[in-house]
């Protein structure tokens, strides 16, 4: 690659962080002074700050991080890298854990355009051709866009195209998301692309980092396995079915697949003996319910992708089996996979699959272009035809920043007051690592990610019966409850700090400045802390 790729590979990523990240900018710039922007990423508020959690107590020193989100007792047993990473980078810069947040999905969208530059060199394109296909791969999306959705509230999973709402559908809302997502993606390329090579006898020194990358790949996205799996046993029978496995190089094989074991099972083996065992990491899994949508739904989240591919793979049907085939591979088991019986992550394993299908499609744009004269025309079809299919993207851009200005009425609390922040920086300087806080569900969703505490009631998935939870704050909220059975409550739920705000009452509800149990230790304009 010459200075003058890099450079672009550079300026690339930049721009995508930029532009996939705009609904964040919009929110930090239309912020009041009085108010502290969350910088939650629209398309999954709560669960952004569920990784702020995770990167907040690296901050604080931990290497291995709880579920903050739920008060059952529990030891820190989740050990996950990149977060890692990412919180020790907050703490040697003093960034703020959003900042390095951000940081993360910069580098994270770098490594992925340069390893995809990388990947198109090995097939036959000029560079403005490989250009192409990386913008038809980080640009596009389906026919969400279609649909008449306003805001993300509105997403259903048996209505809504999954292009519009779920960020592994596609690669530009990965860049947009997580380091995480981008991240564990460019893993998974890595991996099926080297496997490949191998399985189909091609020199590659990259073969090498096939067993360090999948158990890095199991320790930030272990869903992707399955994936990984089904694609690389796919790939084998393919090439042994139309006779071009090299047969006589099997024992190589068997050593890479016993390589590659030494690096994934003791991981598996940690999630099963160690991490699941914790009741506060089980309960998150057996909650953590992610069905894929109705097929015809993913099929429209793909939209024009599906010709594209199509001319992609006619284009290539005379040329021996590349890179293309596994991409061909990977789209058809990855579809199949989204629909695996029994597993309550199916849609977790969408991570990814727009990758084949893009690129499929990137190659017959390109095979298509070549055949259009003038210039002209082929530059005005293949304008036209990127924008058209990053419409669903742009929709999502416009959809999300239209929640963060300060008028706005988001499902999810975009911004919370100076005095809240103010608090939960108390809770940071004054609180035990031990202490568990009672507060409403989505102050308890953001106190984690600022103060790296934890609380009785904050997200979904991570507190161990939310549903319970919640008519545990309601009940508490109102007068009715005895103080033997306020005492019980707080037992149970381990309860000894209290955050409370104004709107937190009702009228003739529960005043906690009147239950001598409690001790004021934070007040600031609406907002009080109470210590047992």
């Amino acid at each position: 690659m010459t200075r003058t790729e890099h450079l672009t590979i550079g300026l690339v990523a930049l721009a995508l962080w930029g532009v996939s990240g705009l609904p964040l900018w919009v929110g930090w710039l239309s912020t009041p002074a009085d108010q502290v922007y969350v910088a939650r990423v629209p398309i999954t508020g709560a669960d952004t700050t569920a990784y702020y959690s995770d990167i907040e107590q690296a901050r604080q020193g931990g290497v291995l991080v709880s579920n903050q989100f739920t008060s059952e007792p529990q030891r820190p047993t989740l050990f996950h890298p990149l977060w890692l990473f990412t919180g020790w980078l907050g703490a040697l810069t003093s960034w703020s854990t959003p900042a390095a947040y951000q940081a993360a999905r910069l580098l994270a969208a770098w490594a992925f355009v340069l390893l995809l530059y990388r990947i198109l060199m090995t097939v036959s394109l000029r560079p403005a051709g490989r250009w192409l296909v990386l913008a038809v791969v980080v640009t596009s999306s389906g026919l969400g866009w279609l649909t008449r959705a306003d805001w993300r509230g509105d997403v259903q999973l048996n209505s809504t195209p999954v292009d519009l709402w779920v960020a592994e559908s596609n690669t530009f809302l990965s860049i947009g998301h997580s380091a995480l997502f981008i991240g564990s993606q460019a893993l998974l390329l890595f991996i099926l692309w080297q496997g490949w090579l191998l399985w189909a006898g091609q020199v590659s020194r990259g073969k090498r980092w096939i067993g360090p990358a999948l158990g890095l790949l199991a320790l930030i996205h272990p869903y992707d396995l399955f994936t990984v799996v089904a694609v690389l046993v796919a790939s084998f029978l393919w090439l042994t079915a139309s006779g071009r496995w090299p047969g006589e190089r099997w024992r190589e094989m068997v050593v890479a697949g016993l390589q590659w074991l030494v690096w994934v099972l003791p991981v598996v083996v940690y999630y099963l003996v160690v991490v699941l065992r914790e009741p506060a990491m089980a309960g998150w899994l057996r909650q953590n319910v992610d069905t894929t949508s109705p097929p015809h739904l993913v099929f429209l989240a793909f939209g024009l992708l599906w010709p594209l591919a199509a001319i992609g793979l006619l284009a290539d049907r005379h040329r021996r089996p590349s890179v293309l085939t596994l991409f061909f591979i990977w789209a058809m088991v990855g579809l199949a996979v989204i629909y695996l019986p029994g597993l309550t992550f199916q849609r977790r394993l969408l991570n990814g699959l727009h990758l084949p299908i893009s690129l499929l499609a990137g190659w017959g744009l390109v095979m298509m272009s070549q055949r259009l004269r003038p210039a002209v025309v082929r530059w005005t079809v293949v304008s036209v035809m990127i924008a058209v299919l990053a419409l669903s993207n742009l929709r999502s851009l416009a959809l999300d920043a239209a929640q963060v200005f300060p008028d706005a009425k988001p499902h999810y609390p975009a911004r919370i007051s100076r005095a809240e922040y103010e608090a939960m920086l108390w809770l940071k300087a004054h609180s035990r690592p031990t202490d568990v806080v009672w507060s409403e569900v989505w102050m308890g969703n953001t106190i984690p990610g600022v103060s790296g505490r934890t609380v009785a009631l904050g997200h979904g998935h991570q507190t161990i019966d939310l549903q319970g939870r919640l008519r545990d704050w309601e009940a508490w909220r109102t007068d009715s409850l005895a103080p033997a059975e306020r005492t019980e409550m707080l037992r149970r739920l381990r309860i000894n700090l209290l955050f409370w705000r104004a709107k937190d009452k009702l009228p003739g509800g529960y005043r906690p400045e009147t239950d001598q149990r409690w001790q004021l230790v934070f007040q600031k304009d609406d907002v009080r802390l109470f210590q047992l």
